[in-house]
């Protein structure tokens, strides 16, 4: 079980997440890990002064030898001599003061977590995880080479090896050291915001670049207090910022006046979305003044977190008058009057007070054909600037492939023929309490190889774009038969992707080029299978995973606990080559010995951790990154009555 970054049993695992990428970094070239063991030896608090080298415990049982480390928050001291189980001293004074604070101490070969990692430049989709190392081969993580110029996240993934009982880990701390486009940095150690005692850690919740400094007084420097006031500023952003969408302009240098001291025309160079902070929360009145120029409104305050403009337009921007704004909660586009520093705590710069004036459409700012279309779009109505995000929406609540009630005589919505020898076969495959499914399609009713069923969904793939397939599989043949049996179907004249199942292997013919994963596993007639399969363009590589469905096992399991898919083959396998074709037909389903029902097509590859989630639907929640949603649910459109009356 998993509570906040602590496991305490075998096969647990924890992904650490960074809040804020990297910018400009084009290498990795070291890392650490701090991790923390927790048992029979780490109970009670414990309690020292900075510069003493004694330290107290209360409730407490050491077990401790010389040269032995405890860990507090996520500083490592090391033991010269245990007194008593309640006294021990450090070889080296300690560097800050502690009063009632819990401890642990350093895994060993007994508790171990076994680290893995993944990246992106997005955010939004990641490679498959690999094992972390410190190795310099192709596909470790200090051996790419990264695009500087995009942001960079790093997750990395602990799962727990071995674990002595009734002990606990926990992933304290993570240290990347980064080569930049600059030269190279030391990141600081990761910690959690939500820790017991944050002022007992170093380093910041986000990894952050720093350096070290020698040990003496300075008190002038508050780093942690600086690290948590920039930090709960950008929480507050976060939480009560007001989205806007924000276009930045920059002065055309061709027009400098160097008599009047000002720029003659301006430019609009980039748009995007940013929270901003209204002072009070008190928005300005809604009453319209009226005067001889026209109708107008009252200015007033706003502000901006500087992380928020450099996370939408990159480091160092600032905003400048002349940039302009539209604020969705008022329905108002606005234009900045002033821009200044606030005055902050210790002197911090973490936003920018600027004065919102009417908007006016000025001769002298050149807007981008996209800025003059968004603008132009704004004064026609929201729902035309937010079209594809209510059209996603719209998808995501009414699931027209899987609610769909009414459809012509010639398709259902997703399928646009099926055999007519093929079987659709009411069975409720359960997961515990859950109902996975309901129908499945028996693929042996129909001659090997021949279209079973055939999909409105073309088989067509560009470079831009990622895929998944997810199946839920009960085999029919037996483990001496070496078929080949085709899952989905989408190639034609060696162009596009057909994926097959035997008893002992799974192949991918991808533009007539095979990939074959053998699984080893020995498959059941009797049980069922799910198969997840995702194609990155973006990481360019392959992820086959299968999982078995043991229902005497979930039986046993905790009410409370989890529907639990027992992996039994996970293979990750790099290409050199782009997963793109154009067949001119749909996907289709082809006859042999499998029944198969929850067949999906994605559009976006699936993260390993949420692998269970999505196989388990039978209502698909997120429907608007679906390509294709069957459940095998027999349609009107190709039922048969023997007596119609």
């Amino acid at each position: 079980m998993v509570t906040g970054s602590t496991a305490n049993e075998i096969g647990d695992f924890i992904i650490g997440k960074l809040v804020d990428p990297y910018e400009n970094v084009i290498r990795v070239t070291d890392w650490s890990i701090l991790a923390g063991l927790s048992n029979d030896y780490t109970v009670g608090k414990i309690s020292f002064t900075e510069g003493s080298t004694t330290v107290s415990g209360y409730g407490t049982n050491f077990n401790l030898s010389p040269g032995d480390s405890i860990i507090v928050g996520n500083h490592v001291l090391e033991v010269a001599l245990q007194v008593t189980p309640l006294h021990i001293e450090l070889a080296d004074p300690a560097p800050f003061t502690a009063s009632m604070a819990t401890f642990m101490i350093l895994p060993d070969a007994n508790n171990e977590f076994i680290y893995e990692y993944r990246w992106s430049h997005t955010n939004e989709e990641f490679s498959e995880f690999k094992l972390l190392t410190k190795d310099m081969n192709p596909g470790d993580l200090m051996f790419i080479a990264w695009d500087g110029t995009r942001p960079l996240w790093i997750d990395v993934k602990g799962t727990v090896d071995r674990l002595t009982l009734g002990a606990s880990l926990t992933m304290i701390s993570i240290t990347f050291t980064l080569e930049t486009t600059e030269g190279e940095i030391i990141a600081c150690p990761q910690y959690c915001l939500g820790c017991d005692d944050p002022y007992s850690y170093i380093g910041c919740a986000n990894i952050k670049p720093c350096t070290t400094d020698e040990n003496i007084f300075k008190p002038y420097e508050l780093n942690k207090s600086d690290n948590l006031y920039r930090q709960l500023v950008e929480i507050s952003t976060d939480i009560f910022g007001w989205p806007v969408r924000y276009y930045r302009t920059e002065p055309d240098e061709r027009t400098r006046d160097v008599t009047f001291m000002e720029y003659s025309l301006f430019n609009v160079v980039a748009q995007g979305d940013v929270k901003v902070s209204v002072p009070d929360n008190e928005m300005p009145t809604q009453q319209i003044n009226y005067d001889i120029f026209g109708m107008g409104f009252e200015d007033f305050e706003i502000h901006i977190a500087d992380y928020q403009f450099e996370k939408t337009f990159g480091p160092f921007k600032r905003p400048r008058v002349k940039d302009y704004l539209y604020f969705p909660k008022l329905n108002r586009m606005y234009e900045v009057k002033s821009v200044s520093l606030a005055d902050e705590f210790n002197v911090n710069h973490t936003y920018w007070r600027v004065m919102l004036a009417k908007y006016q459409d000025r001769s002298a700012v050149i807007k981008s054909p996209e800025a003059e279309a968004e603008l132009q779009d704004l004064v026609v109505g929201m729902e035309d600037i937010f079209g594809a995000e209510i059209q996603d929406e719209s998808k995501k609540v009414t699931k027209p492939q899987q609610l769909q009630g009414v459809s012509h005589i010639w398709e259902d919505g997703v399928r646009t023929s099926a055999n007519a020898l093929v079987k659709i076969v009411d069975y409720d495959l359960k997961n515990r309490w859950t109902i996975v499914s309901k129908h499945h399609y028996n693929l042996s009713t129909v001659p090997n190889d021949q279209t079973a069923v055939e999909y409105i969904q073309p088989a067509k793939q560009t470079q831009e774009e990622n895929l998944a397939f997810t199946f839920w599989v009960q085999p029919t043949f037996d483990n001496l038969d070496t078929t080949k049996y085709t899952l989905i179907q989408g190639e034609q004249f060696g162009v596009g992707l057909t994926a097959r199942l035997s008893s002992s292997k799974l192949e991918l013919m991808i533009n007539n080029q095979p990939y074959t994963f053998m699984h080893g596993m020995i498959m059941s007639t009797d049980e069922w299978y799910a198969i997840v399969i995702n194609l990155s363009n973006d990481f360019r590589e392959i992820g086959v995973y299968m999982y078995y469905l043991n229902e005497q096992l979930n039986y046993v399991r905790p009410q409370d606990g989890n529907n639990n898919l027992e992996l039994q083959f996970r293979e990750i396998r790099p290409t050199t080559q782009s997963f793109i074709w154009d067949v001119d037909r749909g996907y289709q389903l082809r006859g042999g010995k499998l029944k198969m029902t929850n067949i999906r097509i994605w559009k976006k590859t699936i993260e390993e951790e949420q692998h269970s989630n999505v196989l388990n639907q039978s209502l698909v929640r997120d429907a608007q990154y679906a390509l294709v949603i069957d459940n095998a649910i027999p349609s009107l459109s190709y039922q048969r009555y023997r007596n119609a009356r």
